[in-house]
């Protein structure tokens, strides 16, 4: 997801770039670098973050300002008892997002595809915690 952009047509399969539109948000972090930041995502409409239910994320900021949401993947790894435990400690998190789900990315829980549609969603989380998966699923892609 990144910037918009008009552009004229040439004729033949060619474009010429007339005008890069002004963003509607931009999603940054601190970057690793040490100095300034860096963009992860322009004109996006929702955040959604995909966290393994082992590596819960603690704590994290959007000052973008933009609606969030977060989904917590892996469930399906977890005893009953620990994912009722774990659903019991994020229930308080409910009333500062926008959406919370829990569930398996290959399976993702019906209410997230109607929450998420029409909308430019930056799909944020680190490496192996189902974005890929969740992503396939709610686009239709086996």
């Amino acid at each position: 997801m990144g910037d918009r952009a008009e552009a004229e047509v040439l004729g033949g399969g060619q474009y010429r770039l007339t005008r890069i539109l002004p963003r509607t948000s931009a999603l940054r972090r601190p970057s690793r670098r040490g100095s300034g930041d860096a963009l992860l995502a322009a004109n996006a409409d929702f955040v959604l973050a995909v966290c393994a239910a082992p590596s819960l994320l603690r704590a994290f900021a959007l000052p973008a300002g933009l609606p969030a949401g977060l989904f917590v993947s892996h469930w399906d790894r977890l005893a009953p008892e620990e994912g009722d435990a774990l659903a019991r400690r994020l229930e308080p998190l409910r009333a500062e997002l926008d959406s919370l789900a829990w569930g398996s990315a290959l399976e993702p829980p019906a209410g997230l595809l109607p929450a998420l549609r029409g909308k430019s969603v930056a799909v944020l989380g680190g490496p192996g915690c189902g974005k890929t998966a969740l992503i396939q699923r709610l686009a239709g892609v086996q």
